[in-house]
């Protein structure tokens, strides 16, 4: 059994109570609906001009190469692993 006081579920009540007349008040409730939710992370970041990354390309390519040079093309699995 949950105990909740008088005093908290007044406080909820008026605040459902004034978001429902906010929303009555609103002539177009679409606009709402197409705002974008706010986020923690920023959106749009530029992830191929971080170093980070540069790096780790670089390293990708190197292994793919030395794969296709090096190791068979089939019957081994670690062409497929490091791949």
């Amino acid at each position: 059994m949950i105990i909740v006081s008088i005093d908290a579920i007044e406080y909820i009540v008026t605040i459902v109570t004034m978001e429902i007349k906010n929303n009555k008040n609103h002539k177009d409730t679409t606009a709402m609906q197409q705002q974008k939710p706010r986020t923690v992370l920023r959106t749009g970041a530029a992830w191929r001009n971080l170093r980070f990354y540069q790096k780790s390309q670089v390293l990708y390519h190197l292994t793919f190469a030395f794969c296709n040079r090096f190791l068979p093309q089939y019957g081994d699995r670690t062409k497929d692993q490091m791949i």
